[in-house]
C-alpha cells in the first residue's frame, strides 16, 4: 500500500455555543486515513474501518477503528487518544499494507499526523457463510493486546518518540453509526465517546486535559 494523503471527509462540526458562561466552542472533522471496507447499505451494513482520525480546532483528538458485523450493532476495536504539542499537524494519511474482504483484515498501518506517526495494526476473520467474529488481533505501538487485554491507549505527540500507555477502561457506550455511509454523525459521535472515557478515567481526564 502506498503512503497516502487523506482529506477530511466530513464537513466541519461545530459543537456548543459560546456564551458568556460556556467554553469557546469547538469545531471538529473526521477523516479515514487508513483501511475501510463496507457492504450493505445504510439499513444494515457490515465491515470494517482501521484509522479514523477526529480532529478537534485541527488537532486530532481520537483515532478508532470499528467492526460491525451483519445484524449486530458497531463496537470499537480499538481507541486512540491524543495529547498535542502547540502545531497544528500539515499531513494526513497512512503508509503501510492492507488487506481486506468481507469477512477478514489484515492492515499493518502506521497513520500519519503531521511530522509523527502511530503505528496500529489490526487483523480478523469471520465465517463466510454467518459472518460471525471468528478470531481478533489488535497491535498499537507494535506492541499485541489480547482479547481481554485493554482497547485504550493515551499516545503522547509531544516528545521527540510518541509513547502509547494503555489503559484499563471500558470503551465508550457512544460509537458512530456504521450504517451512516456518508458519515455526517461520526464526528459528534467520537467526541461524545472522549467525554464519556474522561468521566470514567481520572487518568484519561488528567492526560488530554479535559
Amino acid at each position: 500500500m502506498r503512503a497516502s494523503r487523506a482529506a477530511l471527509l466530513a464537513l466541519p462540526l461545530v459543537l456548543s455555543g459560546a456564551g458568556a458562561d460556556e467554553a469557546p466552542a469547538r469545531t471538529v472533522s473526521v477523516a479515514v486515513v487508513g483501511a475501510y471496507h463496507r457492504m450493505g447499505d445504510d439499513n444494515d451494513s457490515s465491515g470494517y474501518c482501521n484509522g479514523v482520525v477526529v480532529t478537534e480546532d485541527g488537532r486530532p483528538l481520537i483515532c478508532f477503528g470499528l467492526n460491525k458485523r451483519p445484524k449486530e450493532k458497531a463496537r470499537y476495536t480499538y481507541v486512540l487518544l491524543f495529547k498535542n504539542g502547540p502545531d497544528r499537524p500539515t499531513a494526513w494519511g497512512t503508509r503501510g499494507r492492507a488487506s481486506s474482504g468481507g469477512d477478514n483484515a489484515d492492515d499493518d498501518l502506521r497513520i500519519v499526523l503531521g511530522e509523527k506517526s502511530v503505528a496500529v495494526a489490526y487483523k480478523f476473520t469471520a465465517d463466510e457463510k454467518t459472518h460471525a467474529l471468528k478470531s481478533e488481533t489488535v497491535k498499537v505501538g507494535g506492541a499485541e493486546f489480547k482479547r481481554n487485554g485493554p482497547r485504550v491507549f493515551l499516545v503522547d505527540l509531544t516528545q521527540e518518540k510518541v509513547t502509547y500507555r494503555p489503559v484499563r477502561v471500558e470503551l465508550p457506550a457512544a460509537v458512530p453509526d456504521f450504517n451512516d455511509g456518508a458519515k455526517k454523525t461520526w464526528a459528534a459521535s467520537a467526541v461524545r465517546a472522549v467525554d464519556e472515557l474522561c468521566k470514567q478515567s481520572p487518568e484519561v481526564k488528567i492526560f488530554l486535559n479535559r
